[in-house]
């Protein structure tokens, strides 16, 4: 039976230096209830166009000496029963917090439309995984924290790094008391460009707005 998601996400992600070993995803989750709830996000990032030479990357092939009419298993059936040569796409080579989401990433005072923003910085300096950052990809998992069971997802490329973001703690959008332009103008909502905004722990922080 088909069921309407509780929530929707949006996901941005870019690369948060030029040695690009960091990334950045900015977030949007938006609940369609009011609610007190134990949600957080995952990031799970994954690449495309995996290869390499020797037995450990060999593919175990269950379907060596069957018979399938589907032409595309027919390969697979005529093939050994490892396969080598093989090109792996959608493999995960790095996670974080993938069962039960980060710690703070979404507000448990829940309001209905009212849109949660928060930003993670990912480090992947020394993965050995990762053969062409250019077919990387970042998943994004809302979860439910307390079942670890998914509320929805989101997929996005990441973007070229661009100099003029500047690196920022993560935080969530219900954090913030005031923002404003750089031109001190006091704002309701985030604007493209360099925003100003005020927390309640009393901090000032500049954000960039894409």
């Amino acid at each position: 039976m088909l069921q309407a998601a509780s929530a929707s996400i949006e996901a941005d992600a870019y690369w948060a230096n030029a040695e690009e070993t960091r990334i950045r995803i900015d977030t949007k989750t938006t609940f369609q209830l009011n609610m007190l709830g134990n949600y957080a996000i995952a990031y799970i990032l994954t690449s495309d166009g995996l290869k390499g030479t020797g037995s450990e990357w060999n593919q175990k092939n269950s379907y060596s000496g069957t018979s399938d009419s589907d032409p595309d298993m027919q390969y697979w059936c005529s093939q050994p029963s490892y396969v080598s040569g093989v090109v792996f796409n959608r493999v995960a080579v790095a996670a974080w917090q993938p069962l039960y989401g980060v710690e703070g990433s979404v507000d448990s005072d829940i309001k209905a439309g009212v849109p949660q923003t928060y930003s993670f910085f990912a480090d992947i300096n020394g993965n050995t995984i990762i053969q062409d950052k250019a077919k990387l990809k970042m998943i994004t998992l809302l979860l439910n924290a307390d079942t670890g069971g998914f509320i929805n997802a989101a997929q996005t490329t990441i973007n070229a790094y661009d100099p003029a973001v500047i690196d920022e703690p993560c935080f969530t959008a219900q954090q913030i008391i005031e923002r404003y332009r750089l031109d001190g103008q006091k704002i309701n909502t985030p604007q493209r460009g360099i925003n100003i905004i005020r927390m309640k722990d009393g901090t000032i922080k500049k954000v960039v707005v894409k």
